[in-house]
């Protein structure tokens, strides 16, 4: 859980640093330092999220903690410097990528080859 909070204290601002939480902005704009197109940049998102008509939620939130912010605002984000909201989707290797700086690097690996390297690392 540490490594997390030091992953969200690093991208995140306002961040509180002495209880290690997001801190809710007086002026409602919040910046992010995400990792787009080899570099990282400063992403501005405001408070604002996008609502339905009806009572459908259109942004991430926590079903246990539904009042938790900084999700939905990392999410605008992140989607902000992918193009908007009309999204087709990601994989997890990318999206770690833009949010660490870190290289992703897919490995495939064939049926054959799971089970002889479980066989191995069984006996």
């Amino acid at each position: 859980m540490l490594i997390f909070k030091k992953l969200l204290e690093s991208i995140f601002y306002p961040y509180d640093k002495l209880l290690r939480l997001p801190r809710i902005s007086e002026n409602g704009k919040y910046i992010f330092r995400l990792h787009f197109n080899g570099c990282f940049r400063k992403v501005v998102v405001d408070d604002r999220l996008p609502a339905s008509k009806g009572s459908r939620t259109l942004h991430v939130f926590d079903r246990q903690n539904p009042g938790l912010l900084w999700p939905a605002l990392l999410e605008k984000a992140y989607l902000k410097v992918r193009g908007g909201y009309d999204f087709p989707g990601s994989n997890s290797g990318t999206d770690l990528g833009v949010l660490t700086g870190w290289i992703p690097e897919q490995i495939f690996l064939q049926r054959c080859a799971i089970y002889s390297c479980f066989n191995e690392c069984v006996s």
